[in-house]
């Protein structure tokens, strides 16, 4: 948040002890906030509400179902009832649901795929599938190619966005692991 003006140390949470305390303005709905400085710096928006409330990223649907072994305060997330209709059972502990088109209001049950949390990390953490990969899996293969070719790691990682560590560690198969050569 944007600080506005310096109020000096302040006891906000009746600790012990006073914190350096500032005014801050909320960028989302112009409130005004007092928050210790640190903290206020650090945050996005006055409170978590209004971070959710004006954020980009869409939050999952829930709906009621106070009877359910899964509801927290009477409430359950849409794409867990809709996966349990479709394999006829609760899930089971460690099991979570995926959306296919990572959409999470797309809640069909031709979009929903229920498996192990393990198998999702690595669904979102693996390879392309991750949003921030600096690489595909065609550069990874070029790589290894280079490498068996004697090309040095330096000249390797200038054409690409990676560093010369990274470099030894996918040629190496420490990362892209996945990715074998064909």
């Amino acid at each position: 948040m944007k600080e506005l003006r310096y109020l000096g140390l302040m006891n906000l949470h009746n600790w012990s002890r006073s914190e350096p305390c500032s005014l801050f303005k909320c960028p989302r709905c112009s409130k005004y906030v007092i928050r210790a400085r640190a903290n206020g710096i650090k945050h996005k928006t006055c409170s978590r509400l209004c971070y959710m409330s004006f954020s980009k990223t869409p939050i999952y649907l829930k709906c009621k179902a106070p009877a359910h072994p899964r509801a927290s305060h009477g409430l359950i997330y849409v794409h867990v009832l809709v996966a349990e209709k479709k394999i006829c059972r609760y899930l089971r502990e460690g099991e979570v649901v995926h959306h296919i088109d990572r959409d999470r209001h797309n809640n069909i049950p031709n979009n929903i795929q229920v498996m192990s949390n393990e198998e999702h990390v690595g669904l979102h953490q693996r390879g392309e599938g991750n949003r921030s990969a600096k690489l595909t899996e065609k550069d990874v293969v070029e790589m290894r190619l280079r490498y068996e070719n004697d090309e040095a790691f330096e000249d390797i990682s200038k054409d690409f966005p990676v560093s010369v560590s990274h470099c030894y560690k996918i040629v190496n198969y420490c990362s892209w692991k996945h990715v074998l050569q064909g």
